[in-house]
């Protein structure tokens, strides 16, 4: 399958080279990034009101003691996501941007960049502290920028760029 999944690839892009300019090909990949992104953060706002919604919906006798339980409840189930289903430590927000932009050439693993995707909406819906650009569930801004990365290095492998011509 990944042999299959290379073979595609190299045909693509020998059909790029020959068919499309650098120049075309950089800005038809920045508007797909930019509607993808936009589509990621309708997608995290929509799913945050559904976790709000859900839980404040629900008519408990006592519900204003469950206001102090449910983002407790919220952090346990983003902590579950993170321990069992990602398996990998989740960076804190816009320092781990920063670091990868430093140290790593702006290359984000891939993981990181829809880590947050998953956890936010269920913190925030559940009634979290932290904001969607809160520093430890790194969330909206960070999620982007994250996005925004990752198809930059996906432009260079694809334009055969240096790394320094992604960064114009």
């Amino acid at each position: 399958m990944r042999l299959e999944g290379n073979l595609i690839l190299k045909k693509f892009l020998i059909w790029r080279i020959k068919h499309i300019p650098n120049k075309q090909f950089i800005h038809f990949v920045s508007i797909l990034v930019g509607v993808l992104s936009g589509l990621l953060a309708a997608t995290m706002k929509n799913t945050t009101y559904f976790f709000q919604q859900l839980v404040t919906s629900v008519y408990i006798e006592y519900q204003s003691l469950f206001y102090f339980i449910f983002p407790i409840i919220g952090i346990l189930l983003t902590r579950a996501i993170i321990r069992y289903g990602i398996k990998k430590p989740v960076n804190h927000g816009i320092p781990g941007v920063l670091y990868a932009l430093s140290k790593r050439k702006g290359i984000l693993p891939a993981y990181q960049m829809f880590a947050s995707l998953f956890t936010a909406p269920i913190t925030i819906g559940f009634g979290g502290s932290t904001g969607l650009e809160g520093c430890r569930y790194c969330f909206k801004r960070f999620t982007l920028i994250a996005f925004k990365s990752s198809y930059s290095k996906l432009t260079n492998r694809m334009c055969s760029c240096s790394s320094d011509f992604r960064y114009f």
